[in-house]
């Protein structure tokens, strides 16, 4: 394999890459193809789903990107006399057949609510009663009845997925979802290791030579991981921003797709990076200005985009994650009001007791002793 700092064989590089992430995409989408038609097999091996509209159970919808929850109702379903809501076994039979992750939605107002899975949180447990929003291309795809096939963040992590409709009476009720996690272990360490270090400043050079219409989102992206490459100590976005351009190089030479759904898909993994990293930085001085120039953009445009994205203002999101994870923290007796205040990233209590209660309703303490 020739050095990629030599300039007369980038083109060569360059093409190699594509052929060797093009290997990895083709396996892995045969792995899912297979998983999709083992699933559906046992999915409907008793009958089909039927829904009961007289049995409804309550559930704490839980958005998977924001965290943020909804009060909902929803009809039970069954196969045969055998309830699906949290009954993991069909589920747990795919991935023992495939080593696929498994997932049964039921379709919600606010989405596609998991009600039955083996697809993890960052804390071990099942990702149960969390939702794919309705405005993801997930959900856009198979609200049209088509089975969305690609690579798509899967609560914490990057799968290549496939996700099909569920038809209940002729109705949309739902989708089933298959997908076997992304592991680009043998590419990266490859090419992303330290003798290929400047990768990103290669791959710019080359698109932007090659400068058309179709690699404007991927040059924008380099131009993204360029800049954090070069900011001292390691950075969440570089790892993810690589997987975002695998995702994008292998769409642009397998895949017909329109620069506008590249956006679209470059926009979401962009704010779901900048709300993982909220979530995780709790503490943190998070101000507009220096999230917005996280994922480099002007102040007044993350703005405008994260509210129109997530229903929230920046700091309003921040607020709602802090306060939500004081109530985790006020299970713990041992912690006073105080030492949750402070823990969650507030550094006044006065103004900790004000956002708890104008969210709940109740004081942190009161809340406290509800849950005693």
């Amino acid at each position: 394999m020739p050095h990629p700092n030599e300039t007369y064989d980038l083109k060569e590089f360059l093409v190699r890459l594509y052929n060797c992430l093009e290997n990895e995409n083709t396996n892995k989408q045969a792995e899912v193809v297979h998983s999709l038609q083992v699933a559906e097999n046992l999915l409907f091996e008793k009958g089909s789903i039927r829904e009961n509209q007289e049995r409804t159970i309550n559930v704490m919808a839980i958005h998977q990107i924001n965290g943020s929850m909804s009060k909902i109702k929803v009809p039970l379903w069954y196969i045969q006399d055998q309830q699906v809501h949290y009954n993991n076994h069909i589920v747990d039979r795919i991935q023992k057949k495939t080593f696929s992750t498994s997932t049964v939605f039921q379709k919600v107002p606010q989405g596609f609510l998991r009600i039955a899975t083996n697809v993890l949180q960052h804390d071990g447990s099942r990702a149960i009663n969390t939702y794919i929003p309705s405005y993801s291309p997930v959900a856009r795809a198979v609200e049209q009845g088509q089975t969305y096939q690609g690579i798509a963040f899967v609560v914490n992590d990057w799968y290549a997925t496939a996700y099909k409709p569920l038809f209940i009476d002729g109705e949309l009720k739902g989708m089933f979802y298959v997908g076997v996690k992304e592991s680009f272990s043998g590419v990266e360490d490859h090419y992303f290791n330290q003798d290929h270090g400047d990768i990103i400043h290669i791959l710019s050079r080359l698109f932007y030579e090659n400068y058309n219409g179709s690699s404007s989102v991927i040059s924008e992206l380099i131009h993204l991981l360029y800049k954090q490459e070069n900011k001292s100590g390691s950075s969440p976005i570089l790892t993810l921003g690589l997987k975002q351009l695998i995702i994008l190089l292998i769409q642009a030479r397998g895949k017909n797709r329109s620069v506008t759904q590249n956006k679209d898909l470059l926009l979401s993994n962009r704010l779901t990076y900048i709300s993982q990293y909220i979530r995780f930085n709790l503490t943190a001085d998070l101000s507009v200005e220096d999230l917005a120039e996280k994922i480099h953009m002007s102040q007044p445009t993350f703005f405008r985009v994260f509210k129109s994205y997530f229903g929230q203002t920046p700091m309003e999101y921040i607020n709602h994650e802090r306060v939500q994870k004081a109530c985790e923290l006020l299970k713990i007796p041992e912690k006073s009001v105080t030492d949750v205040c402070f823990d969650v990233g507030y550094n006044n209590t006065s103004y900790f007791i004000k956002q708890f209660k104008m969210y709940y309703g109740l004081t942190p303490n009161q809340f406290r002793k509800e849950i005693v």
